[in-house]
């Protein structure tokens, strides 16, 4: 079933008027919640936003090809890293010993923006599971990295998370051009991105 979900999604271009359930967003919030992390460290946020007021001053701190897709879509989703030092004192909250002295042992000796790549990574890694969980639910979704971070930064007005990348998710237009009737899902020879080692 995943697979034949995954063939048969596509990056939405147009959003129609029709909005998604609540309890399909409400599912989103939950699976989003459960996605997985590095010693189940979980240093992100995730922003929906479903007011449409809200929405167009997002759409007008993005890329104009972004715009009309925030404006019309059920909701915008803001994946959110926590900062460095924000991470470090809020895990003493919720993350168990042994996944602290790991974090003090192994990552605490780098560079400071070698840790903010790490807890980064981790969001990127809710981002995959977002899609792969539209796709299987038959949500249409956008993945998107045409926004200005710093502005929805100003606009979300938490200093202890930083943007990193976003989503619309909603009911794609019937008309959307990038539908796979009219573009074609391509991919790269399996023999090129897959090897495997027996």
């Amino acid at each position: 079933m995943i697979k034949e979900a995954m063939q048969q999604r596509y990056a939405v271009k147009q959003y129609s008027a029709q909005k998604l359930p609540e309890g399909k967003i409400q599912m989103l919030k939950d699976i989003l919640r459960l996605s997985p992390s590095s010693v189940n460290s979980q240093p992100w946020q995730f922003v929906f936003v479903e007011n449409q007021q809200e929405k167009e001053k997002f759409a007008a701190a993005s890329m104009s090809s972004n715009e009309s897709k925030i404006k019309n879509a059920s909701c915008l989703i803001i994946f959110r890293s926590k900062t460095v030092d924000f991470f470090e004192e809020d895990m003493k909250n919720y993350l168990p010993e042994a996944a602290i002295n790991y974090y003090k042992n192994s990552l605490k000796p780098l560079e400071k923006h070698e840790i903010q790549s790490w807890i980064d990574q981790q969001v990127h890694i809710a981002l995959g599971v977002l899609l792969t969980s539209c796709a299987a639910e038959n949500i249409d979704a956008t993945p998107m990295e045409g926004i200005d971070n710093e502005a929805y930064d100003k606009l979300l007005n938490d200093t202890n998370y930083h943007t990193l990348v976003a989503a619309t998710i909603g009911i794609a237009d019937p008309e959307d051009y990038n539908r796979l009737s009219e573009t074609p899902k391509q991919r790269d020879k399996v023999e090129k991105v897959i090897k495997s080692i027996k």
